[in-house]
């Protein structure tokens, strides 16, 4: 994992974690990405998941809006 995030730090990548707040307000790092897993034994995605990738979405399209435009 530090090597991948070192490799896209040295290619000028901009990396932003899922970065959440708990109940009390403090700041929180979550899994790696949005993601789910599906199967036999999960037969569908979970409120939980897709409310983690709206959460990240979010994330990504305010961090998108502060970067400067070419």
């Amino acid at each position: 994992m530090v090597s991948l995030l070192l490799f896209m730090i040295n290619n000028r990548m901009v990396v932003a974690g899922p970065l959440y707040q708990d109940a009390e307000g403090d700041d929180k790092w979550a899994e790696a990405g949005a993601s789910a897993i599906t199967g036999p034994l999960d037969p569908g995605v979970s409120p939980q998941e897709l409310d983690g990738a709206r959460l990240l979405g979010e994330r990504i399209a305010r961090l998108a809006k502060k970067l400067p435009r070419d």
